[in-house]
């Protein structure tokens, strides 16, 4: 009886150790994150390196302290706290999409840099996304070091679709295009005339393997006039089966995607982002498909796009074949696809929710969105972010740069001027 009562009192007075060290690690990136609002740094690292001691809290402390330390100008020892994130974190993709273009990972040398995303590809914990991004930076790297057969077979791992022919280019003045029917659904023929948008005779043309970027992705700009333009690119794809799987997409530019002629998802919305930023789940069906991808520049300068056919993890679906051909294909399309909502900005939006308190979520989210084009969005969390943190430097520099994507030039001179007001002998770098 004495032996299992001191189990027993040995076992609570765990239990009492354990939820005090949780509650204080709580505590501790609270009062980090409340002086990293009022801009004192110097507090604010004691606090953040207290709660990374704590299992709870070290995930939110090492990103806070690499945020903190790139403002600093001290990006080594941000590196160093990104990396034990990395290394410890057993979701560490959102913060990573985040933060990849924090100024710690971009100060980088071509040999840091390389290793860094070499360890990337390697973690067990990066999902399919987050690596494919990782081969994409490997490839320019491997390039920028002379091996440019290793850079384009590592960029060849992402997977992404590389036989097309394309067609163009169509009036888009102000978007214009982005709902007329210039024929291309109707006729994916090669031997069909289109007229463009000066009236002259095109047709669609095979795009050469040369013309296609070392990074995979298919830019417009290498082949066809992308101003105000409206543009269409198409292949066959042959499963030897029905598959259901997701067709990812990433672009730059409006977007519209047909699957054996049945569109599947569009965006009217000219944005610049990363591969696998829309997702809809789709039906191949047993034969030849086709997939025509119809992009629109008016607003952005930028015209290009990145696909792949993948299952639910992002693994690529294996045993599909892709030719630029015509080929006779299957119109018929009875599957209700189910658009997936970008993970990274799901995370933090739920993150939010759950602690509405903590300043560090809605920064990470407003990253997100930023990243991803989405400017409107950021403006939008970075306004319930200002209300916990009105003076907050990083915050404010966020805020600039979500100006300037949407331009909003004289929004974005009131908020510099705000940030020489606040931090009249501060010199920071957030962005």
């Amino acid at each position: 009886m004495k032996n299992q009562k001191t189990t027993v009192l040995l076992l609570a007075l765990l239990l009492f150790v354990t939820s005090a060290i949780a509650g204080t690690g709580k505590e501790e990136l609270k009062a980090g994150w409340e002086l990293f609002s009022k801009n004192d740094y110097t507090k604010a690292v004691e606090h953040f390196n207290n709660a990374a001691k704590d299992p709870a809290t070290a995930d939110d402390a090492y990103i806070s302290l690499a945020m903190l330390n790139t403002g600093i100008y001290k990006t080594k020892v941000a590196m160093e706290n990104f990396s034990k994130y990395l290394t410890g974190c057993k979701n560490p993709n959102p913060a990573l999409f985040a933060l990849e273009s924090a100024p710690f990972i971009r100060s980088m040398n071509v040999k840091e840099s390389t290793l860094f995303y070499e360890n990337i590809v390697k973690n067990p914990n990066i999902d399919e996304t987050s690596r494919g991004m990782a081969y994409e930076r490997l490839a320019g790297l491997y390039e920028l070091n002379g091996d440019v057969a290793k850079g384009r077979a590592t960029a060849d791992k992402i997977g992404s679709i590389q036989d097309w022919t394309v067609l163009g280019s169509f009036e888009n003045l102000s978007g214009s295009g982005f709902n007329k029917d210039f024929g291309a659904i109707a006729h994916p023929e090669a031997t069909y005339t289109f007229k463009n948008k000066i009236n002259a005779d095109v047709a669609w043309f095979t795009v050469p393997k040369d013309r296609i970027r070392n990074d995979r992705w298919i830019d417009f700009e290498y082949f066809l006039s992308t101003t105000n333009a409206l543009v269409y690119a198409q292949t066959f794809i042959t499963s030897l089966s029905d598959v259901e799987c997701q067709f990812r997409l990433g672009t730059s530019g409006s977007y519209k995607v047909w699957l054996n002629d049945h569109l599947i998802m569009s965006d009217p919305e000219e944005r610049n982002n990363d591969l696998d930023t829309y997702i809809s789940t789709v039906k191949l069906a047993k034969g030849v498909n086709r997939i025509l991808i119809q992009l629109g520049s008016s607003e952005i300068e930028n015209c290009n796009f990145m696909c792949r056919f993948t299952d639910s993890t992002g693994k690529l679906i294996p045993g599909l074949t892709y030719t630029s051909a015509y080929q006779p294909y299957i119109k018929t399309y009875d599957y209700k696809g189910t658009i997936i909502p970008i993970n990274v900005e799901e995370f933090y939006k739920a993150k939010v929710k759950e602690d509405p308190t903590l300043l560090l979520n809605y920064l990470l989210l407003a990253n997100c969105y930023l990243r991803n084009d989405k400017s409107f969005d950021a403006a939008h969390v970075l306004r319930d972010a200002e209300k916990l943190a009105p003076d907050c430097v990083y915050l404010l520099a966020l805020k600039a740069e979500q100006a300037s994507r949407a331009k909003n030039y004289p929004g974005m001179s009131a908020i510099l001027k705000k940030l020489k007001e606040v931090a009249p002998t501060v010199t920071m770098r957030f962005s």
